[in-house]
């Protein structure tokens, strides 16, 4: 999949009628698929998902999605987000899009007639900007209306979960926090006794939270979080593979290297290369 627009925090392709490779694309981004006809039937890791027209699937990231089949002429608007953009959304949308990702696990709804009306304008608008995208004022407003579609689709999603917002547990409390203190900190790889500290419990009590609320204990959210920064860093060309690894908790270039080769498949050089050119 080529993406229409793309840079360090947002991926969009726009209407697209295949969603081979996915996983690749989205591999450390939020993905969201707005549904335009036909039919694609979806698992994100072991659940099932129908999407037709006027359809919303949001994907977390690390989660897999695999396609079980289409039916009909299927086509959808697909955009990704980094985990950096989703931690920075204003007006408190941070911590309703969390809930949404990794509390109360809710990936799909139908949109309302209201807010289809808002989403098609929206789209009309963005797909003209993308003739003229080589002005950095209108990348920015390009950015901008992405970040407000966003804004109200997340509204969208916390009228459907209001009342579990309402009614959230101590724990889903202690997982949204816990998610919010590691994308606030500057150097993501600590123990886990470094975060629960932070939030005055016990380690394993942070851990046995996790594990029952996200399907993840804490040591793998941290790790994800790692990841997703050392490939968020490395579209950075004016950062060295050794910058990196500081910024990112290693205590020398070769441990880095190993952590980078065991879990993202290839050396540093060649992910760089590869993520840059966008292949």
């Amino acid at each position: 999949m080529k993406a229409n627009f793309t840079d360090k925090d947002i991926s969009y392709y726009g209407k697209v009628t295949s969603l081979q490779d996915i996983n690749e694309v989205k591999a450390y981004h939020t993905l969201v698929l707005l549904g335009v006809s036909g039919k694609v039937n979806v698992y994100i890791d072991r659940w099932h998902y129908s999407i037709e027209q006027d359809d919303i699937l949001i994907c977390a990231p690390h989660e897999q999605l695999r396609i079980d089949k289409y039916e009909g002429d299927f086509s959808c608007i697909c955009m990704t987000f980094s985990q950096q953009f989703m931690q920075a959304l204003p007006m408190g949308n941070t911590a309703v899009w969390n809930q949404i990702l990794y509390c109360d696990k809710v990936r799909h709804l139908k949109a309302s007639e209201r807010d289809l009306e808002i989403y098609k304008n929206y789209y009309t608008i963005l797909s003209k900007k993308l003739n003229k995208l080589q002005d950095p004022v209108d990348v920015n407003i390009f950015k901008l209306m992405i970040n407000v579609a966003l804004l109200e689709m997340g509204n969208e999603f916390r009228q459907k979960s209001k009342e579990e917002l309402h009614t959230i547990t101590l724990g889903q409390k202690l997982l949204r926090r816990f998610i919010q203190e590691i994308a606030q900190t500057e150097m993501k790889r600590q123990p886990v006794s470094y975060y629960a500290e932070k939030l005055n419990v016990t380690p394993k009590y942070l851990t046995t939270a996790c594990t029952r609320f996200s399907d993840k204990n804490a040591s793998q959210w941290i790790h994800n979080a790692v990841l997703t920064e050392i490939q968020e860093l490395m579209l950075n060309p004016d950062l060295s593979f050794k910058d990196i690894s500081k910024r990112t908790g290693f205590p020398n270039l070769s441990s880095f290297s190993i952590f980078v080769k065991r879990n993202l498949h290839d050396s540093p050089t060649a992910l760089r290369k590869k993520y840059i050119s966008g292949k």
